[in-house]
Formats: structure tokens, sequence, C-alpha cells
């Protein structure tokens, strides 16, 4: 999961395969989305993973928001 949202993002950045970069961004919603909730309001030492997935699933939303903008400039 982790190397089709970096491969995707690497896409993203040199705007080549739209495509790619777009799934790259999913796959990040959906990878935080999962670690998120079986976390959400643990309190402790696995504080940090609820923080982690809310993090994780942000950052994908607006990547894959960005990407879809920018569709116009990929080759």
């Amino acid at each position: 999961v982790g190397i089709v949202a970096l491969i995707g993002g690497i896409y993203a950045l040199r705007a080549r395969v739209w495509g790619f970069a777009l799934a790259g961004g999913i796959v990040l919603i959906g990878f935080g989305a999962g670690v998120f909730p079986g976390w959400f309001g643990v309190v402790g030492e696995y504080i940090g993973y609820a923080v982690m997935g809310i993090a994780l699933t942000a950052f994908g939303i607006l990547g894959t928001i960005f990407i879809a903008l920018r569709k116009a400039e990929f080759e």
C-alpha cells in the first residue's frame, strides 16, 4: 500500500502519469482511514496511531483534490 502511494506521489511531483498519481492519493486515503478508526479514542501510548491515521487521511484527501485539479498539466 505504501509503495503505491509513494510511487503515485513521485508521478504527481513529476506530472507524468495522472491516473497513477490519482491512484496513489486514493490509496493513501484508504490506508489512513484504515489506521484511524481502530485507534480512535484510545489514550496513552497508542494515541499516535490515531494522529497518524488522521494525518494520512487528510494528506490523502488534499493530495487527491490537488491532483484532480491539475489534470491538464500531466503528460
